[in-house]
């Protein structure tokens, strides 16, 4: 995450640097350029890595997967989301504008729609992550 913000403290140099001209507008465009690419950083950093360790909180929690460390957790919810990455990233953009949309429902959609369902979103996807797929029936049949 501090990554994210190289290039935002660039920016907060440059800014400083055109202020001691007492250039005003140029500042205030270094700042706002500056908040805007670590706006960028921080999104696709949440994008590309924090989507995969989603599940590490279910994971340290299932009680069927035993007692498991925080760090085991996070690299079992990275193994098992490899190659599900923007499948995952879509569905919590779903998620997040229903979210985002029950505050039209007077704010008490939030409490009352919005958690409830982005909670079940997310237990589905988990489910069907780290479901068994031999005891259900899901294994690939061989191409022999």
């Amino acid at each position: 995450m501090i990554a994210a913000y190289i290039p935002a403290a660039l920016a907060g140099v440059l800014a400083i640097v055109l202020n001691q001209g007492s250039n005003q507008v140029a500042t205030v465009v270094a700042i706002v350029v500056g908040v805007a690419l670590a706006l960028v950083g921080i999104i696709l950093i949440w994008a590309l890595v924090l989507v995969r360790l989603i599940f590490a909180l279910g994971v340290a929690i299932d009680s069927t997967l035993g007692d498991i460390r925080a760090i085991d957790a996070l690299k079992l919810s990275w193994n098992k989301t490899k190659g599900l990455g923007w499948s995952l990233l879509g569905l919590l953009l779903v998620a997040t504008i229903l979210y985002s949309l029950s505050v039209l429902l007077l704010c008490v959609g939030i409490f009352l729609v919005g958690i409830p369902l982005f909670l079940a979103i997310l237990g589905a996807a988990y489910a069907l992550v780290f479901r068994d797929r031999s005891a259900s029936g899901l294994t690939t049949p061989s191409m022999t």
